[in-house]
């Protein structure tokens, strides 16, 4: 998950369990150079996608859900993880818009 309101965190992570969270800021995240916004945004992707793998080597269930600017990273880490996603969930905020999709 990849979030920096810490109500979302209360209200939508399992208490128990094994579970990565992945705090983002648009403000350090996004710089005018779009190369170096790739590159961050590759840093935490690659990050994250070590630690699903090595969930699903371990035969645990993964679950994505991402918010706002973390639907960027949650999409493509469900593409890329060979194995089937119990849900994916994608809170999109301001635009008044929602998608949630189960698998």
């Amino acid at each position: 998950m990849v979030s920096r309101v810490s109500l979302i965190r209360r209200g939508l992570i399992p208490a128990e369990g094994q579970v990565f969270v992945y705090t983002l800021s648009s403000l350090d995240l996004i710089t005018a150079d779009p190369e170096v916004t790739v590159e961050k945004l590759h840093c935490v992707y690659d990050h994250a996608l070590e630690h699903m793998q090595m969930a699903v080597k371990q035969g645990k269930s993964v679950n994505l859900l991402g918010v706002s600017l973390g639907n960027v990273l949650s999409i493509r880490l469900a593409g890329q993880a060979r194995t089937k996603i119990i849900n994916l969930i994608s809170i999109i905020g301001g635009g008044q818009l929602g998608v949630v999709v189960l698998g």
